[in-house]
């Protein structure tokens, strides 16, 4: 007879073996002896090494509102085990902890409805400053960790380590502890089946950073992936025989040209599999729910808008006053639906718009075009006159999703003096002394636009400024002279958080050059954002100014100086011809002592092309 003991463990016994024969059940089941089968094989895809996570691109860096909450929506849809990033997760650059607690709240609140975990990779914009950097590690820890998943190694990397070492030209920096903590990291884990590096930046280009080659040196004896971002494009790399990905955005700014030219909005979709990793890149718009998108008529309402476009050519004059002329305004449908357009113009106290208003249905894929003639009975050459605003209203109907969708944008419109180069009487030295130059003829003491912090621009005896052009057959020069009251350079800080100057130049042809938006620097035109002391080697992304482009910025007693000179053949290439019109504008940094923590003012010649105020045409020059 049994004792109460034994019988207890022949019971256990008993349980573990109906347990066992429960776990063995096949996966699949079938009555059906064949062959044939009406299916390929039964090798199904369920080793359970194998594992799916996502990995999202930039956010920030002119954030679009609500890009990355559907980004969310579809993740959560998609079910990864874990979400990846690669950096630029809030707006930064600020130097107040409240503004930067806040960004962050506005992030973690869009993350909160995440049902997978999420995982932080510090960017640029995340870690601007130290006060940045604090805050990173009051909320996160540290900016850079390691984790191990089913025998996969996954390393997050700081390429902001120390916050903006890199200077204006926004490299990245890895410190020597990181390296040391990656080594030890990487002496650890000699055995890990799979390696995955994510970091922000790209420091393998143009020029590798020491700090990248010293990890990427350990990281050659074994497999693994790297994911980047940054660069709001799409591209890949290979590099020692591994695969280096450059993700495009989630939210970022981002011209949206498409895959062709790797601007998307997207998460990538890893399954990592016995051979490594499988990569599949998911377009938020070609992410469906449960209703296969028949809410939407299979495009999102935010693809749709980006289709639909609207532009008024530009208004010119010479010298004296502007009275009147016609412009075209020109609605373009590039949906697959028609959709019904109103123009109308908004009451202006100096200019009439004849007609006032008019509408237009597009069928899909039409551009349609209409005269307007702007009249006005005075305006002065150089008088500062608000635009003309003409309110634009797309509506039409989705398939599938009732009532109708309506889409709504503005567009500025103002007369803009046709300004001349002239050709340089001498030969221009850029040196930063303007003896070459004489007065220079552009007075800018009311900026059209004041940015970041206008309140703490007081008026032109705080800050004003001169420029001017000039152009030889082998550049284009440009002039800047700065008057202020108080000079604010900090050596080694960031351009943007002091004294200095961006010039941009678009030489581009028209139409592309008017409407440009802003969004495309160094493809579609050029920055050159210098500070007192520095040249064209120092200035901001110094590698992707033309080549043989030359600048300098000093400073003076009475506020800086900045010259720049721009090779024709430049202009030329991105004219296709020999160049006859640029669009230009300038903006000066006002920073003030006293004032610590706060952002400074940006004065702009005209509108940030940026910006909802910027006007077709605005700061056109022609070739004298």
């Amino acid at each position: 007879m049994l004792s109460l003991d034994s019988f207890k463990i022949t019971l256990a016994i008993l349980m573990l073996f109906m347990v066992g024969c429960a776990t063995n059940k096949p996966a699949f089941e079938s009555d059906l002896e064949g062959p044939p089968t009406p299916w390929t094989h039964e090798d199904f895809k369920n080793d359970p090494d194998e594992f799916q996570f996502a990995v999202v691109a930039d956010h920030t860096g002119y954030m679009r509102e609500g890009v990355f909450d559907r980004a969310v929506e579809r993740l959560n849809w998609m079910q990864p085990e874990f979400v990846m990033s690669v950096g630029d997760l809030i707006e930064g650059y600020r130097k107040k902890p409240e503004d930067v607690q806040g960004m962050w709240e506005h992030f973690e609140g869009i993350i909160a409805d995440l049902e997978a975990p999420f995982f932080h990779v510090p960017g640029n914009h995340d870690k601007s400053n130290d006060v940045m950097g604090d805050i990173w590690k009051e909320r996160f820890g540290p900016s850079y960790y390691h984790f191990v998943y089913k025998n996969v190694l996954f390393l997050v990397v700081d390429t902001e380590d120390p916050p903006l070492a890199q200077d204006v030209a926004l490299k990245p920096d890895i410190s020597e502890e990181q390296v040391a903590y990656f080594t030890e990291v990487l002496k650890n884990y000699p055995e890990v089946r799979w390696t995955c590096v994510f970091l922000h930046e790209p420091c393998w280009t143009p020029e590798v950073h020491p700090g990248w080659a010293a990890i990427e040196d350990q990281l050659k004896e074994r497999p693994y992936t790297v994911f980047s971002g940054h660069w709001h494009h799409y591209t890949t790399y290979e590099r020692n025989g591994q695969d280096y990905y450059v993700l495009a955005t989630t939210g970022g700014s981002s011209g949206l040209g498409g895959p062709a030219v790797g601007e998307f909005d997207h998460f990538m979709w890893v399954t990592m599999t016995e051979e490594g990793p499988r990569v599949a890149n998911l377009l938020l718009d070609g992410v469906l729910g449960a209703d296969g998108g028949r809410n939407s008529g299979g495009m999102s309402p935010a693809l749709i808008d980006k289709r639909l476009h609207s532009a008024c050519a530009p208004l010119f004059f010479d010298e004296g006053s502007f009275t009147s002329a016609e412009t075209e305004f020109t609605l373009k449908n590039d949906t697959k639906i028609p959709v019904m357009a109103v123009v109308e113009f908004v009451q202006h106290p100096y200019f009439t718009a004849l007609p006032k208003q008019f509408d237009a249905v597009l069928k899909p894929g039409e551009k349609v075009s209409r005269p307007v003639m702007i009249q006005c009975e005075d305006i002065k050459s150089d008088v500062a006159i608000t635009p003309l605003t003409a309110r634009v209203t797309f509506s039409c109907q989705i398939p599938g999703q009732p009532g109708t969708t309506i889409f709504t944008r503005t567009e500025q419109i103002l007369p803009e003096r046709l300004r001349s180069v002239e050709a340089a009487m001498k030969t221009v030295t850029v040196d930063g002394k303007l003896n070459d130059w004489g007065m220079l003829p552009i007075r800018c003491q009311t900026p059209d636009q004041v940015m970041r912090e206008a309140k703490n621009w007081s008026g032109p005896q705080d800050c004003a400024f001169r420029f001017g052009l000039r152009h030889d057959a082998e550049y284009l020069y440009v002039a800047v002279e700065v008057t202020d009251d108080d000079a604010y350079f900090v050596k080694g800080e960031h351009a943007w958080f002091q004294d200095g100057v961006e010039i941009r130049i678009d030489a581009r042809p028209d139409p592309a050059r008017s409407i440009g938006k802003g969004d495309k620097e160094f493809d579609d035109f050029i920055v050159v954002s210098l500070v007192p002391g520095q040249n064209q080697a120092q200035a901001y992304q110094h590698d992707r100014l033309p080549k043989g482009l030359k600048a300098v910025s000093v400073a003076t007693s009475t506020g800086h100086i900045t010259e720049v000179a721009i090779p024709v053949k430049y202009l030329n290439d991105k004219q296709g011809k020999a160049w006859e019109y640029l669009r230009v504008n300038v903006a000066v940094d006002d920073y003030d002592h006293g004032k610590d923590g706060a952002l400074g003012s940006q004065l702009w010649w005209r509108p940030d092309w940026r910006s909802p105020e910027s006007f077709t045409g605005s700061g056109t020059f022609k070739k004298e």
